[in-house]
């Protein structure tokens, strides 16, 4: 099946593919005028904003940075500073910032944190005994991987890990770059998580519209707000940017006027995801498919070999449907709230395709 044009499904920050008028105008006037890097008014107003999007969850204050992996690293440090913790507890290989991945990698440590690892097992089962053991530790974690390799059980493993973290008085950390900002069909996957309040969550693609900002969010109950305040002001300028704080405040608003539109066009597009892959027989390539809002999720049969599964991207993207990069037998599958419905079946149709070639049928 040949298509004219690109089908981008590869980017994270991509919440719009076409960004509404009434928010890029504003961007457009603050670029004719000149940028304030140091926009004070408007982040008081997404503090609260945020805070109102996050009060299902519990009461956060908020801390602006540039990046993803800054907010990580920040709500590390800080959780370290307060509370005087000597571990670090992530899962092995999972993705939380370049600077996270160097230590996993050579497995030192962190911020002077000694590095120490939990699993999964097959079942879906939590293997903690290094947390039982311990107290005072930092627990980071990432929901979305948690849903893309074990599907609704993730639930139940968030679950044990928010019962082990207020057992032993471990710091949670939860790391929603990817999922944060209703790609998961609620602003934050973390809200779908029943009796899980993290200590902090943090998020960043998708919240300035593809300009540079990210969220390290505090529980107000947890930290001090002291030490917050003081923890705000060792950063860059580029964390007050006008341009990015407006189009966070204003996608937060533009959220909240059309939150009717915006949740019945995630359920309509959630349902044509799970129309597509119901139709495709995919036993020897694809294991299972997980999806939640507006992601896609495939997860590929042990038994294909790693060509193979960079194979089936590379065919996707010779086919001009946009993916990014698989991750340990995932490929994580992010469609924007605009997206209509002729470009989910297209992609469907290519998928059938693809796996016909990868089987070698």
């Amino acid at each position: 099946m040949d298509i004219k044009q690109n089908i981008y499904l590869d980017d994270w920050n991509c919440v719009f593919r076409k960004i509404p008028e009434e928010i890029t105008k504003r961007s457009t006037d603050i670029l004719a005028k000149g940028i304030n890097y140091n926009d004070s008014y408007g982040y008081e107003l997404l503090k609260q904003n945020i805070k109102d999007e996050l009060q299902d969850i519990g009461e956060y204050e908020l801390l602006c940075y540039i990046s993803g992996s800054q907010a990580v690293d920040q709500a590390v440090l800080i959780s370290q500073h307060q509370y005087k913790c000597t571990k670090l507890f992530k899962m092995k290989e999972v993705y939380h910032g370049l600077e996270i991945m160097h230590v996993d990698n050579a497995d030192r440590s962190f911020k002077e944190l000694e590095l120490c690892y939990f699993s999964i097992d097959e079942k879906g089962e939590l293997i903690a005994d290094g947390l039982m053991e311990a107290s005072n530790c930092i627990i980071l974690t990432e929901p979305l991987y948690l849903f893309a390799q074990y599907g609704s059980q993730a639930f139940n493993i968030m679950k044990n890990i928010q019962r082990i973290a207020d057992q032993n008085h471990h710091i949670l950390i939860v790391d929603e770059v990817r999922s944060g900002v209703w790609k998961s069909g609620t602003f934050l996957l973390s809200e779908q998580f029943n009796h899980v309040t993290p200590h902090v969550i943090c998020f960043s693609k998708g919240l300035g519209l593809s300009i540079s900002i990210s969220a390290a969010c505090f529980n107000k109950q947890f930290y001090n707000n002291t030490l917050l305040k003081k923890m705000d002001v060792i950063k860059s300028n580029l964390s007050l940017s006008e341009l990015a704080i407006q189009r966070a405040n204003d996608l937060l608003g533009y959220s909240r006027k059309n939150e009717m539109f915006i949740n019945n066009k995630t359920e309509t597009i959630n349902s044509w995801i799970k129309n597509g892959y119901s139709s495709i027989d995919a036993n020897d390539v694809i294991k299972q498919f997980h999806t939640s809002g507006l992601i896609l999720v495939l997860v590929f049969n042990e038994n294909l070999s790693k060509m193979r599964v960079k194979m089936f991207r590379q065919i996707l993207l010779s086919k001009k449907i946009i993916v990014r990069h698989c991750e340990d037998r995932l490929l994580y599958i992010n469609f924007p709230i605009d997206t209509e419905e002729a470009e989910v079946i297209i992609t469907f149709d290519i998928m059938k395709e693809t796996i016909k070639a990868v089987s070698g049928e």
